[in-house]
């Protein structure tokens, strides 16, 4: 929390008659404009049986020496807070950094944890041309973020990204590290190519993702192809899908897996402007495992939610969902979503994604049955002011045979005010 306040007080002295892009008096030589941004996202939880699927998951031993069940229900409230300053330098250069603290309500100062999610320099049209360059740390996000995903601001990567604008075609071209504990080295190497025309209605893209995983001697080294498309046929109408097949190796096996999402969202135009979605998802799993192959499909950096409660990993998993989100005012928006999961090997494995902060269900399954389950979202959302939000989500997990015939339904609730100045 101290290095919080330092970093407040930086921005103050920083930013010093500099309180509008426009207003350039006082800054330091070389800085045309600074950017100030702050948001707080305060996020309350309460959930009921989720990691482990029973009412009572665990034991303890009372001080007569008996063992009691104890209910594994618990609550809390965390707190986000980044601060972001962005300067332009000129001739197209831009720094940005951001602060960021994560603790919970009731925790001391030095219980919070602090760090810098983001501290880039950005150079733009490259000596007039159609590239542009990123150096640091940034967060990343390609297409749907199937593999690469910037969702909720959890992933960041040190990077150098280069973009080249060539419309309708965009060429990204980067050689990341990815921020992760470990010995060694986790590297990722990648050429994206999109075409999106400007009164086209399709849109289309492929990409190669190489990723070096020498950590701790793992010797995992995947090569993800990718195709991804989009198609617009109607007003309101949005059909997009995405195909990755895996190749390479993982340690001693070779890869080979693949992985699909296709989805279709569709707008009504009439009152409360009805929206109807469709996402089905598949990602293999390994069948045999005791073959030389390994087709268990690796997410990569997914951090996308399939059910707020549930949250599984995109590997060994179909995933059916459909939904409908209405507006009863401009300003508030209700929202049902129903998740459909089964395992594509019925093996004993966790579904969770362990990328994702609060990664929901993390049981182990038996391996005797495919049926993970289904799930119910509802949630509201509200935009209190253009800068003020509020939303809940109310997720309720019904366990499949997956889980065997004595796992308990799980609840989580989940509500989010968030600001941003």
């Amino acid at each position: 929390m101290r290095l919080l306040v330092v970093f407040c007080a930086a921005l103050v002295l920083l930013t010093t008659g500099a309180q509008s892009p426009a207003q350039t008096a006082g800054l330091a030589p070389g800085v045309q404009n600074v950017f100030v941004g702050a948001e707080l996202r305060t996020r309350a939880f309460w959930t009921e049986n989720l990691s482990d699927l029973a009412d009572a998951g665990t034991t303890e031993t009372t001080a007569d020496g008996a063992t009691a069940a104890v209910d594994d229900d618990s609550g809390y409230i965390e707190q986000r807070v980044d601060l972001t300053i962005e300067a332009e330098l000129g001739d197209g250069v831009f720094v940005t950094l951001t602060l960021r603290g994560l603790g919970n309500f009731g925790a001391h100062d030095d219980g919070w944890d602090t760090g810098v999610p983001v501290a880039a320099v950005r150079f733009e049209n490259i000596r007039d041309s159609a590239w542009s360059a990123s150096l640091g740390r940034q967060y990343l996000h390609f297409g749907r973020g199937l593999l690469i995903s910037a969702n909720e601001l959890e992933i960041e990567h040190d990077a150098l990204l280069l973009t080249g604008e060539y419309l309708p075609w965009t060429i990204s071209v980067a050689g990341i590290k990815a921020v992760e504990g470990g010995a060694d080295d986790l590297n990722l190497y990648l050429l994206d190519g999109n075409w999106h025309g400007a009164d086209s209605p399709v849109s289309a893209g492929a990409y190669v993702i190489v990723l070096d995983d020498s950590r701790d001697d793992s010797d995992r080294e995947p090569i993800a192809l990718g195709l991804r498309g989009g198609y617009d046929p109607i007003n309101g109408l949005a059909l997009w899908g995405e195909f990755v097949y895996e190749t390479g190796d993982n340690a001693m096996l070779d890869k080979k897996a693949w992985a699909l999402d296709l989805g279709a969202t569709y707008m009504i135009d009439t009152s409360w402007t009805p929206t109807l979605r469709l996402n089905y998802v598949y990602a293999t799993g390994d069948e045999n495992a005791d073959d030389a192959d390994d087709e268990a499909f690796d997410p990569l950096f997914n951090y996308t939610r399939y059910g707020e409660a549930f949250s599984p990993d995109v590997s060994n998993i179909q995933i059916i969902t459909a939904g409908v989100a209405i507006q009863p005012s401009d300003l508030t928006t209700v929202s049902l979503d129903w998740f459909h999961y089964t395992q594509n090997e019925a093996a004993a494995m966790s579904m969770a994604n362990p990328r994702i902060t609060d990664p929901g269900v993390t049981a182990m399954t038996t391996g005797l049955d495919d049926d993970l389950g289904y799930e119910l979202d509802l949630g509201v959302r509200h935009d209190y002011t253009e800068k003020v939000t509020a939303s809940m989500i109310v997720a309720y997990f019904v366990p499949g045979d997956a889980y065997g015939s004595d796992a308990d339904d799980a609840l989580e609730i989940k509500g989010t005010i968030l600001v941003s100045f």
